[in-house]
């Protein structure tokens, strides 16, 4: 199992500066930057002045901590140490003054494939769920042969979004697998995530599911393995404000250079996790539970 490095883009990164029309860029923010336009995603999707690289040399001259805490009642979620972020051009709904976004929601996670960044864009910045009809027509189902709704652990149920406070969660490779990227000689492991704010009260905490507790491993330091899973049901209650890509140096066996569309890769996010807790289960003995700032 494949836990991410927080030092991996210590490596990449260094602490020389680029100037621009803006002021000094690091380094680093321009490669992810080369990055996230391949990605073909248009200007109107973003807001810029939000962005914000969270690599080691900046977060350290910035003396900004690991963690902070947000939302009413206060919640606790990891800075992005080592990523960095694009501003996201905030959907309509989310600038209601009512609604508070910033100031009331938790702070959160989503990883994702590189490939499937602009078809969620174009679904008016939503996350969409398994059974959902996406933009084009395309229905996000579980892969056929796996665990569905007819077939999967008790209680659990695989019709939500999913969302974790923990950046070094959302970007496992069972969630947020790096495409490989080509820049100026060199070869990097993209990783992406959206950093997103969700309603308090909309979702329910959970364990992590790629069996780490099985492996007697701690994910992140930051947070307890069994609250690292926020599931939702609720639509319209995730606000995506931020587009973080992260490089790392190129690993073979973990990049995925296959293009995903969004029905396959929700049944990839699926089916993978599931059939890691099968396997454990089986391994174990185990048996799945009855039903008792804008950083």
């Amino acid at each position: 199992m494949h836990l991410v490095r927080e030092d991996d883009a210590r490596r990449i990164s260094t602490a020389r500066t680029s100037v621009t029309t803006k002021g000094p860029v690091c380094d680093y923010h321009l490669a992810c930057d080369r990055f996230k336009k391949t990605l073909g995603i248009g200007e109107s999707y973003f807001s810029h002045e939000a962005d914000k690289c969270f690599c080691e040399a900046c977060h350290k001259a910035r003396g900004d901590d690991d963690y902070y805490t947000r939302g009413k009642p206060k919640k606790k979620y990891a800075v992005p140490v080592g990523w960095t972020r694009f501003g996201l051009s905030l959907n309509p709904t989310f600038k209601d003054s009512e609604l508070k976004v910033f100031d009331n929601w938790h702070r959160a996670y989503h990883g994702t494939h590189p490939d499937v960044v602009k078809k969620i864009l174009q679904n008016s910045s939503q996350l969409l769920m398994p059974g959902d009809v996406a933009l084009g027509g395309r229905k996000l189902g579980e892969k056929e042969g796996h665990f569905t709704d007819d077939r999967k652990p008790k209680g659990f149920d695989t019709a939500q979004v999913f969302v974790t406070p923990s950046i070094v969660y959302a970007a496992h490779d069972a969630y947020a697998n790096p495409k490989k990227f080509e820049d100026n000689g060199k070869v990097y492991g993209a990783r992406v995530a959206f950093q997103l704010c969700i309603r308090p009260d909309s979702y329910e905490v959970g364990p992590e599911t790629v069996g780490a507790r099985g492996e007697g491993k701690t994910i992140d330091p930051l947070f307890s393995n069994n609250e690292l899973e926020w599931s939702t049901k609720e639509r319209g209650g995730t606000a995506l404000y931020g587009l973080l890509v992260k490089l790392e140096p190129f690993d073979e066996e973990s990049a995925d250079d296959v293009g995903f569309d969004e029905r396959l890769y929700a049944e990839l996010r699926f089916s993978r996790t599931f059939e890691m807790l099968y396997l454990l289960d089986a391994l174990a003995g185990l048996r799945f539970p009855d039903d008792d700032d804008n950083d």
